[in-house]
C-alpha cells in the first residue's frame, strides 16, 4: 500500500465539473488541492463541502432571483 505522499495525483478535467452542484460537492470530498509556492508544494484535502442550487434553494444567497454583488456570478 502506498503512502499519500507517494500517490501521484492527477488534474481533474473540465468534464468532472460539468455536473449539478450537489453531485459535485459530494465528488470533491476527499480530493486534494495542490499549489506550488516558492517554499515548495502545499497540499490540502477537502473534508467539507456545501452545495446550493440557485434561485429555488432557500439557503442560497440567490434565492428567489435576488440580485446583489454577491450573487451576480450565479
Amino acid at each position: 500500500m502506498q503512502k499519500a505522499e507517494e500517490t501521484k495525483e492527477k488534474r481533474l478535467g473540465r468534464e468532472f465539473f460539468k455536473v449539478d452542484a450537489v453531485s459535485l460537492a459530494k465528488a470533491l470530498l476527499g480530493k486534494v488541492l495542490v499549489r506550488k509556492t516558492k517554499e515548495g508544494l502545499v497540499k490540502i484535502r477537502i473534508v467539507e463541502t456545501e452545495a446550493y442550487c440557485g434561485p429555488e434553494d432557500k439557503a442560497c444567497h440567490a434565492y428567489n432571483n435576488k440580485k446583489t454583488d454577491r450573487t451576480k456570478y450565479f
